[in-house]
């Protein structure tokens, strides 16, 4: 695969490419050659004019009798040491201005930097307060919650306490021995009227009596029945036929009594 690389056409580019960055480099190295040779000419220029200038000074010192040329030279050369020494003024001030830039560039760029954090951290402690917040408010619904649900569970302990006191005293109601007592003591006070009124006439007194009380249970099993309306509609009639019978039971005795005192 490399000689494929090295002998097809990529191959020839590619060394033609490192061709051209040697040469690159080369021009490079001679460039830097030729500026250092043109400063170096520079400064050998300025010798000379330096030198042109002393010797011309010199040889108008010796020869001329002038005193206003000479007073001239004189002032010509003290304005060009004068501007010499504010050329390498200006470019000393102008190095530290530049290196103040660059100082005040970088304190400015850290102070940028600084501001760029502290508003990311502002962000950032502002996301974590409202997390907390509703962190928070997350809380407070869970307590809610969960009162609510104490609540919807004692309201459910009460009701079944409630309907447990309801159920024994329907048990109650139902095992009530005075139900019974209306359910069978109806026909046994009718058989014990029927057998008194054939046996002893002596006894209407006592059964009157039971006949009373067997009233008296018949309408506590009324007055029980209501409270159960399933149980009572197919009770309530015979209740009703026990009483009419006891009622005329008892105006046949209340007919009779007034009959055996004339007898006697």
């Amino acid at each position: 695969m490399n000689r494929l690389m090295n002998t097809g056409p990529e191959g020839r580019l590619i060394r033609k490419a490192r061709g051209l960055a040697c040469s690159l480099d080369d021009l490079i190295d001679k460039a830097d050659a030729l500026l250092l040779e043109a400063k170096n000419a520079d400064e050998d220029m300025m010798n000379c004019y330096n030198f042109r200038d002393e010797n011309l000074m010199k040889h108008l010192s010796e020869h001329n009798t002038d005193e206003v040329q000479m007073q001239l030279l004189r002032d010509n050369a003290e304005l060009k040491a004068t501007a010499e020494e504010f050329r390498s003024g200006t470019e000393h001030i102008m190095a530290k201005y530049r290196e103040h830039c660059d100082g005040d560039m970088f304190i400015d760029t850290y102070h940028l930097r600084e501001q760029y954090m502290a508003g990311l951290a502002g962000i950032v402690q502002h996301q974590n307060e409202r997390i907390e917040q509703m962190a928070e408010v997350m809380k407070m619904i869970v307590d809610l919650e969960d009162r609510a649900s104490d609540g919807n569970q004692q309201v459910i302990r009460q009701l079944s306490v409630e309907n447990e006191q309801m159920r024994r005293q329907l048990q109650i109601n139902c095992g009530d021995p005075l139900f019974r007592q209306g359910s069978l003591g109806s026909s046994e006070s009718s058989t014990q009227f029927e057998l008194s009124l054939s046996s002893d006439p002596d006894a209407s007194g006592a059964s009157s009596l039971d006949s009373l009380e067997s009233f008296i249970s018949c309408l506590s099993t009324t007055a029980n029945g209501e409270l159960d309306s399933d149980n009572s509609s197919g009770r309530s009639e015979v209740s009703q036929l026990e009483v009419s019978r006891l009622i005329d039971e008892a105006l046949a005795e209340s007919f009779t009594e007034p009959s055996s005192s004339q007898a006697e």
